[in-house]
């Protein structure tokens, strides 16, 4: 009777050490992509501000294709 319990006892340590291997690589896949997230996000803000600025160039010159030979 107590190797069944013992049997038991190890193979419930086991599961539960594999959910918390599992659990630990869902956590770092998620920060993961989280942070892909902000890095994408910072740089789509970094971009607005660029064709910002672009946009506010180009308007004061009256053609608004921002070419320099009058074409």
């Amino acid at each position: 009777m107590a190797g069944r319990g013992s049997a038991r006892a190890a193979r419930i340590q086991a599961e539960t050490v594999a959910c918390a291997q599992r659990a630990a690589r869902l956590r770092e896949s998620r920060r993961t992509a989280y942070l892909d997230l902000i890095e994408q996000t910072h740089r789509l803000g970094e971009f607005h501000w660029v064709v910002l600025a672009v946009l506010r160039n180009n308007s004061g010159t009256g053609s608004g294709t921002g070419s320099s030979d009058g074409h």
